[in-house]
């Protein structure tokens, strides 16, 4: 039997309203477009929350769902309400950059649910690079630059005000990754 290839998967709350995903990939595009490096909301890059990054092989993926199953948190909704607009630097790797995006109110609830999914994976002995002691909820709307300061990002459109005034449903899913963390694909549960 030959080697199992090993791709980048996230366990992510997905939203379920679809103006929600509609407006943030419109906020990015229209505010980073020009200067975004390789994650940029859009037809290749969908909006979550990310819970756990990790890497596994294609045949694991029912395994992992199976567990995600008996913790019961398939099909629970979670209510999350974004709290600010946040640009954070980038480390390791991804020193020369910034992330920019919507920061999520960090609920116990929220906290719990990242900390129970990085405890599965740990149990079935694949690694997260997704901390729960440093978990920073929110929905990445683009990684850009830092070598041209000389043209800063702007925004030159806000996100419109009731973003910031109710909450938003998020399901649990899992979804096909690349090394940056871009949701490019929801395979889990899967949207009819």
């Amino acid at each position: 039997m030959g080697d199992s290839i090993i791709s980048h998967f996230n366990l992510a709350l997905y939203p379920q309203n679809a103006k929600l995903a509609s407006a943030c990939v419109a906020l990015a595009q229209a505010n980073f477009k020009e200067q975004a490096s390789e994650y940029l909301l859009g037809e290749q890059a969908l909006p979550h929350v990310t819970l756990c990054q990790f890497q596994a092989s294609e045949q694991e993926l029912e395994s992992i769902w199976s567990e995600v199953e008996k913790l019961g948190l398939e099909a629970e909704l979670l209510a999350l309400r974004f709290h600010h607009f946040y640009i954070k630097p980038g480390f390791q790797f991804h020193q020369d950059k910034y992330w920019l995006g919507l920061a999520i109110t960090p609920t116990p609830e929220l906290l719990a649910l990242q900390k129970a999914l990085h405890t599965l994976l740990a149990q079935m002995n694949i690694e997260s690079p997704t901390l729960p002691q440093s978990y920073f909820p929110h929905l990445t709307l683009a990684r850009c630059h830092t070598l041209d300061y000389t043209n800063p990002p702007q925004l030159k459109v806000l996100p419109a005000l009731e973003i910031w005034q109710q909450d938003f449903a998020f399901q649990v899913s899992l979804g096909r990754s690349n090394e940056y963390g871009v949701y490019l694909e929801r395979l889990i549960p899967i949207k009819f």
